[in-house]
């Protein structure tokens, strides 16, 4: 059995991060930008430097991912969806998102957009796998505390859905993305 070769994925919180994963052979970068993301506020990009890093990466082949991953008020659904669209002007490939609200609209207003469920989804185990399958969702970053068994399960319940899996994260593993300390 062939296995497809990972997708090396780095964190880019900053245009100086995103030159720096990419001229390390990063396959694929994930940043937030202004609103929706839960990365630390200096570690997010504006509308401008998003497209200098869209074109970086472009030029590159590295893909872009935008971090959509907290949970969105039904208020604040017009202006997720608006910041989205302007991402998807700009290049980015995928979003990796919390929101199960939120990635049925996606779903609705952008049919073809890949979508990624964001680790603060908790995905631990192949229920929640074959759910997020269920729901069309491309990939899943799953939870850190997992064992290399329960990723075996997750990809037989769910073989058509991707998965990520942190090998380094700055959150501690034993609270996973419900980490706020």
């Amino acid at each position: 059995m062939r296995h497809p070769i990972p997708e090396l994925l780095a964190p880019a919180g900053s245009l100086e991060a995103v030159r720096a994963a990419i001229a390390n052979g990063a396959d694929a970068v994930y940043l937030g930008v202004e609103r929706f993301n839960a990365r630390d506020e200096g570690a997010q990009l504006t509308f401008e430097e998003l497209e200098q890093a869209c074109d970086m990466a472009r030029s590159s082949r590295v893909r872009v991912y935008l971090t959509l991953n907290t949970l969105v008020k039904p208020n604040e659904l017009a202006a997720a969806l608006r910041l989205l669209g302007s991402a998807i002007d700009r290049g980015i490939h995928a979003a990796i998102v919390q929101d199960v609200g939120l990635i049925r609209l996606i779903q609705r207003v952008y049919p073809r957009f890949e979508i990624h469920g964001s680790t603060q989804m908790t995905v631990h185990d192949a229920s929640g796998a074959r759910l997020l399958d269920d729901l069309g969702v491309d990939r899943v970053v799953i939870a850190r505390e997992n064992t290399l068994d329960d990723l075996r399960a997750i990809r037989e319940a769910a073989p058509r859905l991707g998965h990520s899996c942190m090998a380094r994260s700055a959150s501690p593993t034993r609270d996973s993305a419900s980490c706020r300390a």
